[in-house]
């Protein structure tokens, strides 16, 4: 039997492997822990309507998170570094690079970072 998790209006929340899938929407969702390495500030609220909402990490605090994972496998052609990638690329002129050069330095992944941009043909100052 899967495990589901009740939503207050009778709907079913099913597990997949380590995601959770709201099947009316096929949304899926990682809880990957109770604590957020990040900036509560920076998380978004989504209304998935029916009184329904998502709070989803920043596009800033979930790059910093792929980019410490990355870094952490120091693999060349991990997933999670092609997502650090495709994540700098495509929400370049949106980042908060001041925040992304700090949070990074403070986490002793702002070299690699700084590789993964140099990678996209870009410069951060």
């Amino acid at each position: 039997m899967q495990p589901r998790l009740a939503h207050p209006a009778g709907r079913q929340i099913v597990k997949e492997g380590r995601i959770w899938i709201y099947p009316r929407l096929r949304i899926p969702v990682e809880i990957p822990g109770n604590v957020l390495n990040g900036d509560l500030g920076r998380v978004l609220q989504i209304d998935l309507g029916d009184g329904l909402r998502a709070y989803v990490i920043g596009i800033d605090d979930l790059i910093l998170d792929r980019v410490d994972q990355a870094f952490a496998q120091g693999s060349p052609v991990s997933d999670v570094r092609r997502q650090s990638l495709l994540l700098l690329g495509t929400y370049w002129e949106k980042l908060d690079w001041d925040y992304l050069k700090r949070e990074s330095e403070r986490r002793g992944t702002r070299d690699y970072l700084g590789m993964l941009v140099r990678e996209l043909g870009k410069v951060i100052s």
